[in-house]
């Protein structure tokens, strides 16, 4: 409610191929960024640098390997069952290691980094072999350069799947993470930890609930209805008025939020089915919908240039909105598998696991060169050239524009790398909305 390049890039001096980093997703839609602001908030808060590291180097191991593993071995079985010559299929990164044995052609190895995968197929950086993939017929191209997205596409809903078995959050409720010292919610006796169940007679059961609620109630009192330690207790306490805060520090009633989640309510196997296929088309329909947000946020944006300083909704859903690297989508993993494994949620795990995989498998079917969705589309365009000139295009120049576009990518990447790290989606002193 948001990488790559699918088979890989020219790497060592000996030639063979590696995933790239992932350059750009389209993670930060509305519900992996409400997983991220609402539900691990007190994880966060409680996170050091060095326990972000030790997250990090998880979820790169436990996450982003084993779905570039699978991004890999979809481009494998494809070569296998087409007769394409795979020439290697490595397992890991960096120098060989060891050859595991030889197989019908194809070495099987061992390289240094324990990390992901590689296949490396016959002609794909020589074109003067005519047995490899570049002379392939069109069929087999694409159903080569489709595989690697098609098989983390698939992983998708089998992860979606999953996360329904262990079970989403039976119910929502919203807490406080924080009371203001001196507040209006301070002095009414509202603690960290509380849950507010009910303003007046508005059931709260979101965060903007309780601000729309504060909102229309400025220096009226107002009860609220709390759950403290298994007890139902009300509250009544009287918001600020405007000029009687600073609104860049505070609230009117002076807390700030977060969602407290139930236990987990584990699905059976068919409902669980059938809720990871509503959550596959619900995650294809927002991504479908991300170019249109972008521009409307880009628009809005532009209308809000002379409104004066200060960070604006708009600023917030363009950070979200944005193409992350490496570094910005393993902050967002290590925040949701820590927050899974010290609170006992695995459906937001695996949920998370599922849009890394989907991202992965979409971002790399677009249309540029040295991507696989390039590639596809130099396969289309070889047919509507050959239909007008009765000529292919010759695979030598092919790889100089996909070579051209690899090297656009890479500054690309560099330049998204250091966006997440100049301005982080994850930062662990920012609360959620205060009312």
């Amino acid at each position: 409610m948001s990488k790559i390049v699918l088979r890989g890039n020219r790497a060592a001096p000996e030639g063979h191929y590696w995933p790239a980093p992932p350059l750009s997703c389209i993670i930060a839609s509305n519900s992996l960024q409400a997983t991220l602001d609402r539900r691990t908030q007190p994880v966060r808060a409680g996170m050091t640098e060095v326990s972000m590291l030790f997250w990090m180097i998880a979820a790169f191991v436990f996450f982003l390997g084993p779905l570039l593993f699978i991004h890999e071995f979809g481009h494998f079985w494809a070569a296998k069952r087409n007769g394409v010559p795979v020439e290697e299929f490595g397992f890991g990164l960096g120098p060989k290691l060891v050859t595991l044995f030889v197989r019908d052609g194809t070495a099987y190895t061992i390289r240094a980094i324990p990390f992901a995968a590689f296949v490396r197929v016959q002609g794909e950086e020589d074109a003067r072999l005519e047995r490899g993939i570049l002379y392939a017929s069109r069929r087999v191209k694409l159903l080569f350069f489709a595989a690697g997205s098609a098989s983390n596409i698939a992983v998708t809903v089998l992860l979606f799947w999953v996360a329904y078995l262990f079970g989403p959050p039976a119910f929502v409720r919203v807490g406080l993470s924080g009371v203001n010292e001196g507040s209006p919610a301070h002095l009414a006796g509202l603690k960290p930890g509380d849950v507010i169940l009910r303003a007046g007679e508005v059931e709260i059961l979101e965060t903007g609930d309780l601000g729309e609620f504060t909102a229309s109630h400025l220096g009226q009192e107002v009860t609220l209805l709390v759950e403290r330690d298994g007890q139902k207790v009300e509250i009544r306490l009287t918001p600020r008025s405007e000029g009687e805060y600073d609104p860049e520090t505070e609230g009117p009633m002076g807390v700030t939020m977060m969602l407290v989640d139930g236990p987990p309510d584990p699905q059976n196997v068919l409902l669980a089915g059938q809720s990871a296929g509503a959550d596959f088309v619900e995650v294809l329909v927002e991504t479908a919908r991300w170019p249109g947000r972008i521009i409307q946020a880009l628009a809005s944006r532009a209308g809000q240039a002379g409104s004066g300083p200060g960070e604006t909704q708009t600023d917030d859903d363009l950070r979200y909105l944005r193409p992350v690297g490496i570094y910005g989508i393993l902050q967002l993993v290590a925040v949701t598998l820590q927050a899974g494994i010290l609170q006992g949620y695995w459906y937001y795990v695996f949920r998370t696991a599922g849009l890394i995989s989907m991202a992965l498998g979409m971002t790399n079917l677009l249309p540029i060169p040295a991507l696989d969705g390039g590639r596809i589309a130099f396969v289309l365009l070889d047919w509507l050239y050959e239909k007008l000139t009765h000529r292919r295009i010759n695979p030598e120049r092919e790889m100089v524009v996909h070579a051209v576009g690899l090297m656009m990518l890479l500054v690309v990447m560099v330049l998204i790398t250091w966006q997440d790290i100049a301005n982080p989606l994850i930062e662990f002193a920012t609360p959620t909305p205060r009312p």
